[in-house]
C-alpha cells in the first residue's frame, strides 16, 4: 500500500535523479520542521507515522502547517533502518 511518505518519495527522487546517478525513492528519510527553533526535528519521521502530507507538514503543536520539509539520501532502506535494533557488545570485559 502506497503512504503519502512512499509518494513524496518517489516524486523527490524523480528530480533528484540524473541519468547517470538514479535516486531509490526507498532510501530517503524525511525529518520535520521545528518551526520555534527554525530548524529540522531532532528526530525523523517513520513511515507508518504520516498517514497524510499535512501531518508530515504539521509543526510541534499541530497548530499549523510548515512549508518546510527536510530529506536526507541513505546508503540503505529506510524501512531496513527502522527496524535494526542497537546492542551494547562487550568483547572480553571491554566495552
Amino acid at each position: 500500500m502506497k503512504t503519502p511518505y512512499d509518494e513524496v518519495a518517489k516524486t523527490l527522487a524523480e528530480k533528484l535523479s540524473t541519468e547517470a546517478d538514479k535516486v531509490d525513492p526507498n532510501n530517503i528519510r524525511f525529518t520535520g520542521h521545528m518551526s520555534y527553533y527554525d530548524q529540522p526535528r531532532t528526530i525523523p519521521m517513520k513511515k507508518s507515522e504520516a498517514p497524510t502530507l499535512k501531518d508530515m507538514l504539521s509543526t510541534y503543536y499541530q497548530t499549523t502547517v510548515s512549508d518546510i520539509l527536510y530529506f536526507e539520501v541513505l546508503d540503505i532502506p529506510v524501512s531496513a533502518l527502522e527496524t535494526n535494533q542497537l546492542a551494547k557488545i562487550c568483547w572480553r570485559g571491554m566495552c
